[in-house]
């Protein structure tokens, strides 16, 4: 079968860019590219419900011809109106539609009357029950409200400026929200601004970070491994799922700021939150873990067509990386390889993986900006990254096969004219 990586070339040749309601794809070559970069959702409340109940929305964002949820709010009892006001950073890739979908259910401690679901004649209930994201207990049916569907065009979402939206489910359910995109070109000049005199170790070069703890790994890196590994390994779609905002800002802060408070708040914060906060500390360095000077040979690496050629060459250029780095890039590979062992239960294997850390740990020079790279160019960029990740985290992880591959010959890899 086609790997994730091979799925979404193959996508990418064919310009891919819709999928409709059964899930079936749509090509046009006169579509608009997809926006990449980060999308701040807000979800702000939802009216026009007719009895008490508990309700929580979940945010899906297509991504290379299929949708993948990416945020769920938390869940509020309410009457005819549920308010929540959460905000969460989803990353976006090549994305064009944005689709929310509501669950309601009866309060805890009450059941559903019988005639809620009763044959004609009773009171029936204010949803009609199909399967949710979850399984519910028997004795309180979850029901799905309705979904509504976004585009994401770049001429309606300006910029870094918040835009309101209210969408209606069903006709009878509305659900306000706002917008807020940031394109790849303003995140990188918000990342790069912050440097300048700046303490703590978001924003700050690896380098730098490892002198003044006097580690190898920065200790952000080994934390938050550990505690996914410790309790999110089982979480349904960990590294995939955005935790609410302000729960990641609150963890950043206790980490620039070194914070006595920062071991309890890793043990009871929503460990998607552990795991957004990782994930932005990669995205905020200055310069990306596998180095910009790198990158390309690493991007010329992955096209050799001789696997054994391309395995040593891989790793000769793996070695390659500064001491830190390389310590911190063995380190997140191994963790991430044990997130995968179990994949069957969070449903994140090393291609799932690869797609959600490629972009981030892998990315190419600064002088090139997406701004000015056609839509093709940048998707091509993207599939690179995760391909590179994918190699790598596949790779026999033994020390020993490691070892004789580093003592081989390596064919170098010729720049690409």
């Amino acid at each position: 079968s086609l790997t994730n990586y091979e799925v979404q070339s193959l996508l990418n040749t064919t310009r891919v860019r819709k999928v409709n309601t059964v899930g079936s794809l749509l090509l046009n070559d006169n579509d608009e590219p997809g926006l990449s970069g980060s999308l701040c959702v807000t979800v702000q409340s939802a009216a026009g419900f007719t009895e008490e109940g508990r309700v929580h929305c979940l945010i899906e964002v297509d991504s290379f011809g299929h949708f993948e949820q990416k945020a769920k709010t938390g869940t509020c009892t309410c009457t005819t109106e549920a308010s929540w006001n959460e905000d969460f950073d989803v990353e976006l890739e090549e994305a064009q539609t944005l689709r929310v979908s509501c669950y309601w259910e009866a309060p805890k401690g009450g059941l559903l009357k019988s005639s809620q679901a009763s044959p004609p004649g009773g009171r029936r209930s204010p949803i009609p029950k199909i399967s949710g994201p979850r399984k519910p207990s028997m004795s309180h049916p979850l029901h799905h409200c309705g979904a509504a569907e976004i585009e994401l065009l770049k001429q309606s979402l300006e910029d870094n400026r918040r835009h309101p939206v209210e969408v209606v489910l069903n006709g009878k359910i509305r659900i306000a929200l706002q917008l807020r995109y940031m394109s790849r070109a303003t995140l990188k000049r918000q990342i790069s601004m912050p440097f300048k005199g700046q303490k703590g170790m978001f924003g700050v070069p690896l380098g730098t970070t490892a002198r003044v703890e006097g580690r190898p790994v920065p200790q952000i890196v080994e934390l938050c491994t550990a505690e996914v590994e410790k309790r999110g390994v089982e979480e349904l779609g960990i590294y995939r799922i955005s935790a609410v905002s302000s729960d990641v800002q609150k963890l950043k802060k206790a980490f620039d700021t070194r914070s006595k408070d920062l071991p309890s708040m890793l043990q009871e914060t929503d460990i998607n939150a552990v795991a957004g906060v990782l994930k932005l500390y990669f995205r905020e360095l200055p310069e990306p873990l596998f180095t910009n000077e790198l990158y390309p040979s690493f991007a010329d690496c992955l096209a050799l067509a001789d696997p054994d050629a391309k395995e040593r060459s891989m790793m000769s250029l793996f070695h390659e990386l500064p001491e830190v780095n390389h310590a911190t890039a063995q380190h997140v590979m191994r963790h991430l390889r044990r997130v995968a062992e179990k994949e069957e239960v969070n449903k994140m294997n090393i291609n799932n993986l690869s797609t959600v850390f490629g972009p981030t740990l892998l990315r190419p020079s600064e002088t090139a900006t997406p701004g000015d790279m056609s839509s093709a160019a940048f998707v091509g960029d993207v599939l690179t990254q995760v391909g590179v990740l994918q190699f790598l985290l596949n790779l026999p992880a033994g020390e020993n096969r490691r070892a004789s591959l580093s003592a081989e010959t390596v064919v170098t890899v010729a720049t690409t004219v």
